[in-house]
């Protein structure tokens, strides 16, 4: 067991799986503990509560695709999301679809998945 993050890191491997490293976090509002792990794709530390608000942040942009992008085509919608999903989602992306709703030509070059991100 290691220490790191104030608390113990647990790491396993068994004959046939892969190993995990996990730990608790405490949450900086209540300081109740939650159980995170390590993504071994993206080295990054993640979490239920995270993915949840990371899900729904995702779902919002693409409701605000719909209304001011209603001409994407469903691969069009796809290409973004994979964008988000393997860039991460900009800070000011809602900015940026009602920017480009109001640009529809320039879209691609706004949201940043044309000839040059932004």
């Amino acid at each position: 067991m290691a220490r790191t993050r104030g608390l113990a890191l647990l790491t396993e491997a068994r004959p046939g799986t892969t190993s995990a490293v996990v730990g608790l976090a405490r949450a900086p509002n209540d300081g109740i503990p939650y159980l995170q792990w390590k993504d071994p794709d993206s080295c990054l530390w993640r979490d239920a509560r995270s993915d949840l608000k990371q899900e729904r942040r995702q779902e919002i942009l693409l409701q605000a695709l719909d209304l001011f992008l209603s001409a994407l085509s469903a691969a069009e919608r796809d290409t973004m999301v994979s964008v988000w999903e393997a860039a991460g989602i900009p800070d000011d992306m809602l900015a940026r679809i009602k920017e480009a709703g109001d640009h529809p030509r320039e879209w691609r070059h706004i949201l940043g998945t044309g000839d040059g991100t932004r």
